[in-house]
């Protein structure tokens, strides 16, 4: 298992970075490589929604299958992400820091085959940068909304 953890202070209040992580046409504005979403279950935002998450890595397209499991609007949101490969479990929590907002992501990947499981490590480095770079839009996305 890998714990990935990043934080980012996005000048906007908890409301509006809330809005932006809970609105699903909003992901494509922040979320690397995010070719499609496609809703399964329930509404977004809400606790029971579940959704096929499809990315563009390279040349395949990978699915993840998405189900959150706590909504705490506008504190924190938490979720299941799993696929053949990998399972993650995310917790996403914003704090508010004077006038900005402390958006701290910490996900635990478990990796479902001897070979994802022994490879884990070799990649968390560059899931946290990845997951970094999401928040660094996520930041640029927010603040253009001011």
């Amino acid at each position: 298992m890998a714990e990935i953890k990043n934080q980012l202070l996005i000048n906007s209040s908890r409301q509006k970075v809330f809005s932006a992580l809970s609105n699903l046409e909003a992901t494509y504005k922040w979320m690397t490589d995010l070719k499609r979403v496609e809703p399964l279950f329930g509404q977004p935002g809400e606790a029971g929604f579940k959704a096929k998450f499809v990315y563009q890595e390279g040349n395949k397209e990978v699915a993840f299958y998405e189900e959150v499991t706590e909504v705490n609007p506008p504190n924190s949101i938490r979720f299941t992400m799993n696929n053949n490969q990998v399972a993650l479990k995310c917790h996403i929590s914003l704090s508010q820091v004077d006038d900005n907002t402390l958006v701290k992501m910490n996900n635990r990947v478990r990796g479902k085959s001897f070979f994802m499981r022994a490879a884990l490590p070799f990649f968390s480095g560059t899931m946290k940068k990845r997951q970094f770079r999401d928040l660094r839009r996520l930041k640029q996305y927010v603040e253009s909304l001011e």
